[in-house]
């Protein structure tokens, strides 16, 4: 397999990038990475963890270890200066370091275990400390270290993100809780079940009926958001003008698919 990089704006081929080991693209997305001057682009392959120089296109770098023994690498590594955390399931993850001698850029592991977060939702570092789920719990980690703070059952596995202090997570089985980013100790200040989860038709996910929590949650200002967390309770249906701004998001993704 080829990497390549294009212009935006007219699709003109800047570079290719043919991989040593012919890796197909995985379910990772792509993230920047700077190192000694260098941007690089990493990305978690098939068959592992890669940097790629962003300008020329030259291979940089390789880091096979996490690689999932289901065959399906979907997690998107964590970047943090010169450190990237990458995990997949079925077999754990870890923290490399990127160094750079002698003009060539390296990979040396900092730390790699099985029970750290690998969950297809994905991982995210606030300050100093990690969080992300496996498949039975949210876990706490302190990033440069790997040693896990806490864990807590919470709602299985799930994808997260982070705002105001809190972790927002959406499980793998419809649960949604709002979680304190502290590493003292899980804090969990309230969860629910939407109670119409996303349904498909014509191929599509439906994202706009009145009881959907996403839809609604991008309509509303995060203070209000973790409010209505808090208490429990369901948020408030989406205005004709909110309809109108996921109407025009739809159009916009149907238009892009043609």
């Amino acid at each position: 397999m080829i990497s390549v990089a294009l212009n935006k704006k007219t699709g003109e081929v800047l570079w290719k990038c043919p991989l040593p080991e012919a890796d197909a693209a995985a379910f990772a997305s792509v993230i920047i990475v700077e190192t000694a001057g260098v941007k690089q682009y990493v990305q978690l392959l098939e068959k592992g963890l890669v940097g790629v120089d962003a300008k020329t296109g030259k291979f940089l770098w390789r880091y096979t270890k996490a690689v999932s023994k289901y065959g399906a690498n979907i997690p998107t590594p964590v970047g943090s200066d010169n450190y990237i955390y990458a995990g997949s399931a079925g077999t754990g993850g870890g923290v490399v370091k990127l160094t750079a001698t002698d003009g060539k850029i390296q990979a040396e592991e900092v730390y790699f275990e099985s029970k750290l977060p690998t969950a297809i939702g994905g991982a995210l570092k606030v300050g100093n400390f990690l969080y992300g789920t496996t498949g039975q719990a949210l876990l706490c980690i302190d990033f440069a270290t790997g040693t896990v703070k806490w864990e807590d059952r919470a709602i299985g596995a799930a994808s997260l993100c982070f705002a105001d202090g809190h972790l927002y997570l959406h499980g793998e089985n419809g649960a949604v809780a709002l979680v304190e980013a502290s590493p003292e100790t899980y804090r969990e200040e309230g969860r629910f079940t939407p109670v119409n989860l996303p349904s498909r038709s014509n191929g599509m996910e439906k994202l706009c009926s009145r009881h959907d929590y996403f839809a609604q949650a991008s309509a509303t200002d995060s203070s209000q958001s973790r409010a209505l967390l808090q208490s429990g309770k369901s948020l408030p249906a989406l205005t004709e003008a909110d309809e109108s701004e996921v109407a025009k998001a739809l159009r916009c993704v149907r238009a892009r698919r043609k």
